[in-house]
């Protein structure tokens, strides 16, 4: 073997080691062990998230809504909502509290078998369309319920009648 044969053999041989040093230590830092369990937790939420939405055939997001009115309009009105928003950290305690799962699907269960149907019989009433509603369940625990509604011209002019 000449020189310039084992120069690069050993340069190779270096480099190999080298890199498997770095994939050692990406594997084994402590940053990667939170970025897996963050990973689960998403996973875990996610599964959540699409248990509800396909037990109610509702549209659910994850994020915390504040109780401010003004926040939960300025939501409402921007789009910015699913037919059911939790709070992460409600949904995270889900996972390993049946008394909790239970209570927030209660009010899942009575959003979409009282409340929704309870707008549609309000909008044939009094001629007015609910073009969007939410349940928000908060980070304590607590749920609001939104809704927008347009009247009917025709209700405008009865309104403005009487």
């Amino acid at each position: 073997m000449n020189i310039s044969a084992a120069n690069n053999m050993e340069y190779l041989a270096s480099a190999m080691n080298m890199r498997h040093l770095k994939q050692s230590n990406v594997v084994s830092g402590s940053s990667d062990s939170v970025d897996f369990k963050q990973l689960l937790s998403k996973v875990d939420l996610e599964g959540v998230r699409d248990g509800i939405s396909k037990k109610y055939g509702l549209s659910v997001g994850l994020e915390a809504i504040p109780k401010n009115e003004e926040e939960i309009v300025r939501r409402g009105k921007s789009g910015g909502m699913m037919d059911v928003m939790i709070a992460p950290s409600i949904a995270e305690k889900m996972i390993g509290d049946p008394a909790l799962r239970a209570k927030v699907e209660g009010y899942i269960d009575y959003y979409s078998n009282v409340e929704r149907p309870g707008f549609e019989r309000t909008d044939k009433m009094y001629g007015i369309t609910t073009v969007a509603s939410s349940l928000i369940i908060h980070e304590d625990g607590t749920r609001t319920v939104w809704s927008a509604s347009v009247t009917s011209p025709e209700e405008v002019e009865k309104g403005k009648k009487n």
